[in-house]
Parts: C-alpha cells; sequence; structure tokens
C-alpha cells in the first residue's frame, strides 16, 4: 500500500521524481568527417557523410550525462581514394551504425555543463564494397563487419550538442591486397540535439507500473464491493 501510495504522488507532482532521460533526435544538419587513411599516417580520402534521422542521444535530465547513442551514417555514400588500395579506388559505404550496447560505458571526465568524456566498447556494424575504376580488378561483394571501439568526446549541455573523435568505422588489412599497411576508415562526428523526447528510467516504470497496477486493483474491489450491495 505505501508503496502504491508513492508512486502515486510521484505521478501526480506531489513528489518529485529526478529519474528522467531526454532522448534527442539529431537535426538533419548532423555530419560526419570520414578520414581514410593508410597507416601510418597517409591519408587516402576525407568526406563527408549524413546522418539518419534515426539517429539519437539520450540524456540524464538531472546529472545532464550521456547515457546512449545510436548514429546511423547515410547509406550509399562512396569514398574515392586518392590513391588505390589493393587496385580498389573507390569504397562504398552502403550501412554504417555506431550505437551502445549492454556494455558500452560513456564516462564523464570533468564537470560542468561542458565536459569531456570517454566512450568505451561501442559497437559498429558496417557493410562496406569497393570497385576499381580503371575496371582492373572485379568489384568485391558487399562485406558486413561487427566490432568494439573507444573514441573521446566532448557535450555542451546548453547547446545540445556532442562532437565524437576518431571512430574507428573499418579496417581493411594490407595484408590480403598485397598492400604493407592497412586501411582505417574513421569519423570525426558533428552533431546538434533535435526534437526532444522525455523517457522514464527503468525506476520510474516500476513506479508507474506499480501505481496502474493499484488503481486496477482498486477499481476492481470498487466494482465487486458495488456488485455485493446491488444483490443485498
Amino acid at each position: 500500500m505505501l508503496y502504491f501510495l508513492i508512486s502515486i504522488f510521484v505521478l501526480t507532482g506531489w513528489l518529485p521524481s529526478t529519474a528522467l532521460a531526454a532522448s534527442y533526435s539529431l537535426q538533419p544538419s548532423a555530419q560526419v568527417d570520414i578520414t581514410v587513411i593508410e597507416t601510418p599516417n597517409t591519408t587516402l580520402s576525407t568526406a563527408t557523410v549524413g546522418l539518419e534521422a534515426t539517429s539519437t542521444i539520450t540524456v540524464d535530465d538531472a546529472t545532464m550525462d550521456i547515457l546512449a547513442l545510436s548514429f546511423i551514417l547515410t547509406p550509399g555514400s562512396t569514398l574515392m581514394l586518392s590513391d588505390p588500395f589493393g587496385g580498389y579506388d573507390d569504397i562504398l559505404l552502403s550501412a554504417v551504425a555506431v550505437s551502445t550496447t549492454g556494455s558500452s560505458v560513456i564516462d564523464r571526465q570533468d564537470v560542468g555543463d561542458i565536459y569531456t568524456f570517454v566512450a568505451t566498447d561501442i559497437e559498429v556494424q558496417a557493410t562496406y564494397s569497393a570497385s576499381d575504376t580503371a575496371s582492373v580488378n572485379p568489384p568485391t561483394g558487399s562485406q558486413t563487419i561487427s566490432f568494439l571501439t573507444n573514441f573521446n568526446g566532448v557535450y555542451d549541455a546548453n547547446a545540445n550538442t556532442v562532437n565524437l573523435f576518431g571512430v574507428q568505422l573499418g579496417v581493411v588489412p594490407g595484408a590480403p591486397f598485397s598492400e604493407a599497411q592497412s586501411l582505417i576508415i574513421q569519423g570525426n562526428f558533428s552533431v546538434e540535439g533535435g526534437s526532444e523526447t522525455f523517457v522514464p528510467e527503468p525506476s520510474v516504470g516500476v513506479l508507474l507500473s506499480a501505481g496502474l497496477l493499484g488503481l486496477a486493483r482498486m477499481g476492481s474491489r470498487a466494482a465487486r464491493s458495488r456488485t455485493r450491495r446491488d444483490r443485498d
């Protein structure tokens, strides 16, 4: 009974609830600057790619800490290499997704509304294919990769903006293509919070469920009591 009353007080505003998170759908202006590097430091391509409208940032409403990230790059973007890699000079990004999982950690590094963070164990799922514009090598089929990556970032709670630096989006080992070095595809994300939707954290969800269940039970008891009175 006490738990039910507490949940009702929270839901009706009599008791404050700080366990709310805000999910921001990103603005169409969000972009990812992609760099293709042949290690150790030779840049073969740069490109700017947009994000899908389903990309989101989830932020704790009380502490303004980032809880989750979900970025999906606009598919169908081609990276043109200034020098061929294994005979191929075009790389097609048909699908790239960067998102948190159950093992991911976004660790805030300092205090204030503008702060740095380190993200670890962030999952990358990507599908790539490559082609040779000189038609010497046959096109490669779509290759799907999945791995965990780490990166740094900066979050501005006042402007609802987040920047991610050095997000690894893919690695192509050089040996299978008779190259001495590997090919690294990485991105720097620059995104701005868009429309805001508040979502309850698990503790609020439990309270809400308990409150609704309690109301349902009270209604059921009241109905049975009226039925008994009518019979009498």
